[in-house]
């Protein structure tokens, strides 16, 4: 279903700009530093409700993801 494509392909690269972001925000940038948390904050709500609607991860583009982990 191309849903599930779209779906997949969004949380992928959701996750890559908040892990991009995350690496410009090491800097001290006031702005880079919200566009990161702001990033983090929609991985997170993404994986979150995956998990709360027993959604696995891989189907959300967030397979082997540890959010706050790596984002935080």
């Amino acid at each position: 279903m191309a849903i599930d494509g779209l779906i997949s392909d969004f949380g992928g690269m959701l996750y890559a700009l908040a892990a991009d972001a995350r690496t410009t925000s090491l800097d001290g940038d006031a702005f880079a530093n919200g566009r990161a948390m702001g990033l983090y904050e929609a991985v997170s709500l993404l994986a979150q409700q995956a998990d709360s609607f027993g959604i696995s991860r891989a189907a959300v583009g967030l397979a082997g993801v540890d959010v706050d982990g790596e984002l935080l």
